[in-house]
């Protein structure tokens, strides 16, 4: 057997093996891998921000987010500036059958996961692609 038919039988057994290496690999690949798809995102960030197109035009346009104290929330003015959500003080808490003293006693935070989960809420808005 001359070098060459040597040659070309290894270069014919690699090919091979690469083809089925490949088709290895897409089957893997394929298997392994389920879609990811956002159906929804729902925003309340300072700087007026309760949209994901609020968010990013925050972002793009450099905005400074920070404000002054708010005066609806029953606090008494401090120093300098922060970053407050807007309108925490319109939770409405008998959507969710809350008492309003219990309203008064929630977290902003859990406020805040309420409103997003909510239908008609932004969350519930954003077009699924």
């Amino acid at each position: 057997m001359s070098n060459e038919e040597k040659l070309l039988g290894y270069l014919k057994k690699v090919t091979l093996e690469l083809h089925e290496t490949k088709q290895r690999l897409r089957d893997v690949e394929s298997a392994g891998s389920d879609p990811v798809v956002v159906v929804g995102m729902g925003c309340r960030f300072p700087g007026g921000v309760a949209s994901p197109e609020d968010l990013w035009r925050l972002l793009a346009d450099g905005v400074d987010a920070m404000g002054a104290f708010p005066t609806d929330r029953g606090w008494e003015s401090g120093p300098g500036v922060g970053g407050f959500v807007d309108g925490m003080a319109d939770f409405d808490a008998g959507l969710f059958g809350i008492s309003p003293r219990e309203a008064l006693a929630m977290d902003p935070q859990q406020r805040l996961l309420l409103e997003g989960c909510a239908p008609g809420s932004a969350i519930w808005r954003w077009p699924v692609v």
